[in-house]
């Protein structure tokens, strides 16, 4: 069995860091666990079918799984579902816990966050793979690229707009803007709208 290819990019560890130093203790403890049992469910489910898991990135915007092989769309559509399915009844069962422990609501609220989060159509979060996965499926991989592409920068620059609003109407922490403009930004480099200089 070869070994699995495990990276972390610099922005992973500072915005770790910024989520450690500005969030507090126990959100940041519900936060950990929810993302492991959402990455738990991918695995779990590329094991069903056989799958080998090859490599795992870790973002600011989550953990990008890579297959050793190539797999079905039927399969990888379970496999991508897997994550946001396991933090939204992650999130019931919290919810239902409730009753009896007060803290199980902050987890509850956490898988929820994070399972639609998750679902929303922008790359590369699990909802837009499923979008790509269903428009490849009918009109080929080509338009497929496309129209998620388009779609991905109108969502993620209506919800960098949404967040700026927000944020000036209301106040609060700056996070839901620097991740929404942080989707927004790789919309933009992932069209080829705006280039980065390459180090050398």
């Amino acid at each position: 069995m070869s070994p699995i290819d495990i990276r972390a990019t610099p922005l992973t560890w500072l915005f770790a860091l910024s989520v450690a130093v500005f969030a507090q203790p126990r959100l940041t403890l519900a936060l950990l666990c929810a993302a492991a049992l959402h990455e738990l469910g991918h695995i779990a489910v590329l094991r069903l079918f056989n799958g080998t898991l090859k490599g795992l990135a870790f973002t600011p915007f989550g953990a990008e799984i890579r297959f050793a092989h190539v797999m079905s769309y039927g399969a990888e559509a379970l496999i991508t579902a897997a994550g946001p399915a396991v933090n939204l009844l992650c999130a019931a069962a919290f919810a239902t816990l409730g009753r009896r422990w007060e803290g199980a609501y902050l987890h509850a609220g956490v898988h929820t966050v994070l399972g639609l989060y998750n679902l929303l159509p922008i790359r590369p979060l699990d909802g837009e793979r499923l979008m790509w996965i269903a428009l490849a499926w009918c009109f080929g991989p080509y338009a497929a690229d496309r129209i998620c592409a388009a779609l991905s920068l109108a969502v993620s620059a209506s919800l960098t707009a949404l967040a700026g609003w927000l944020l000036l109407r209301f106040g609060g922490t700056p996070f839901f803007l620097l991740a929404a403009g942080a989707l927004f930004w790789r919309s933009l480099r992932e069209m080829g709208l705006v280039k980065t200089a390459k180090i050398r």
